[in-house]
């Protein structure tokens, strides 16, 4: 394979190599696969599609590391790093971006702001567009602009066999269609995404904390108003427990548009929180300016590209990797109240001192919902908003899925929930995964990965 190469190929015991294959989460630091290839181009990545399918060594492709179960890497696999390939070309005039598959968040974001152009994104800045994408892709602005997957408009995939073909609504449409949420590692390596960007001349950032007393009342509030607001804002609710401050619920997010406008949209939630019975503590987090100014405050991160990488691999970056377990539901309902109540004290009884745990609340709507549920793979178009429980509890190299906490607020809601759950949210626990992320969909992308993957080679625990 080095010599088919012209990026290296690290094997255990080569300097970079814990390095090169650790992923986000250190839970999954036990992870050994048998090499990594580094790809510095398209005939890296077939290459070693190619050597793995003659030597039948199992694949698993690298971009930003980030899956919830570690499918990034599998012992004894040849882990193809596609991070290399992270050129970008923003092609403001025709509204257009294109990015190599490796390219991370952050690094996309920080081209389109200078130019006042969005494209939605989660706010992970280490996270990889690939991922991302193929999952289906949620952010602070899908509202008004969609899923990350609803502005993809073109990719190049590597097949199993090697081909490398490109993919759009006229050629390989059904290919193209399966990637918009079907979810990574189903159908090829892609080597490059071409997104339409959208403008954007100004944002407001927003944050609201209630006293925790009230945050039954203040979810309830919640639900019956965010995921029916405006397209333009996003309006988060989150409930969490933080080491040695206790528990806090807090609405906040981002709005498209000037705080005189946003004002006149709270305005809205003002009866619905009379009910809460108490008015926010301290004065509210609000800040404005021009979009570039204000979608670096949504990316979890200071705003700053180069900050905004992993520290363990760029001198100058400040993230640190993180050890949690996450598990989520789909509510297409309003939340019965003796589910918001599991919610609070789910939160209440965290008693660990030192870590952090919580529920993040992410409405859906808007633009989202205006995408038929088969017009992509991303079936998930009715829905009202999602419910993400994170413990911050496991300690390094610890692949046990299992967590007391946090299987047990699962269980607590799920007569409350869809059945269905975000793909890239992925979930080892899950009964049948097929049905909780594809839902009507499956019997489509299965087709589709028989015509493209007739022999099952892209295979991962929880391959379509």
């Amino acid at each position: 394979l080095r010599g088919r190469m012209q990026g290296p190929v690290l094997e255990p015991g080569d300097a970079q190599f814990l390095k090169t294959v650790h992923l986000f989460n250190t839970r999954f630091d036990s992870i050994v696969p048998q090499a990594v290839a580094v790809c510095q181009s398209v005939t890296d990545v077939q290459a070693c599609v190619n050597w793995a399918r003659q030597h039948g060594v199992p694949v698993r492709a690298r971009a930003g590391g980030h899956s919830y179960a570690g499918f990034s890497s599998a012992a004894g696999a040849l882990m193809v790093d596609v991070r290399p390939l992270s050129t970008i070309q923003v092609d403001a005039a025709a509204g257009r971006v294109t990015i190599g598959g490796g390219t991370l968040t952050v690094d996309v974001q920080a081209a389109l702001w200078p130019q006042s152009l969005a494209l939605s994104t989660g706010s992970g800045p280490t996270v990889g567009m690939a991922g991302l994408t193929l999952g289906g892709g949620y952010g602070l602005i899908s509202r008004k602009f969609g899923m990350t997957c609803d502005a993809l408009v073109e990719a190049q995939v590597v097949l199993a066999s090697g081909e490398a073909v490109i993919c759009n609504a006229n050629q390989a449409p059904d290919l193209f269609w399966a990637l918009r949420g079907g979810g990574g590692g189903n159908f090829g390596i892609v080597t490059s995404f071409t997104y339409a960007v959208q403008p954007a001349d100004q944002g407001t950032t927003f944050r609201k904390v209630w006293p925790w007393q009230q945050a039954a009342a203040v979810v309830d509030a919640w639900q019956r108003w965010a995921p029916l607001a405006p397209d333009a804002l996003t309006a988060t609710c989150h409930l969490f427990a933080f080491p040695g401050k206790g528990p806090e619920v807090s609405i906040g997010g981002a709005f498209l548009g000037t705080p005189a406008e946003l004002t006149q949209i709270l305005k809205q939630l003002d009866p619905l929180l009379a009910m809460a019975g108490a008015d926010p503590v301290g004065t509210p987090d609000t800040s404005h300016g021009p979009y570039a100014t204000e979608a670096r405050q949504w990316v979890d991160c200071d705003g700053i590209q180069a900050h905004c990488h992993l520290a363990e691999l760029d001198p100058a970056g400040q993230v640190e990797r993180a050890t949690y377990r996450a598990r989520s539901h789909y509510i297409t309902q309003l939340l019965a109240k003796e589910g918001i109540t599991a919610m609070v004290q789910a939160v209440e009884a965290w008693n660990d001192a030192t870590q952090l745990a919580g529920i993040l609340l992410d409405p859906y709507g808007g633009a989202i919902g205006a995408v038929a549920p088969d017009a992509t793979a991303f079936v998930h178009r009715d829905v009202l908003f999602s419910c993400q429980m994170l413990a911050f509890v496991a300690p390094p190299g610890s692949l046990a899925p299992q967590d007391p906490w946090l299987d047990g607020l699962y269980d607590t809601l799920k007569p409350f929930a869809s059945g269905q759950t975000y793909q890239n949210y992925v979930d080892v626990q899950l009964a049948d995964y097929h049905a909780a992320y594809w839902g009507a969909n499956l019997a489509k992308l299965k087709g589709v990965r028989e015509k493209y993957d007739p022999s099952g080679f892209f295979a991962f625990p929880q391959a379509i």
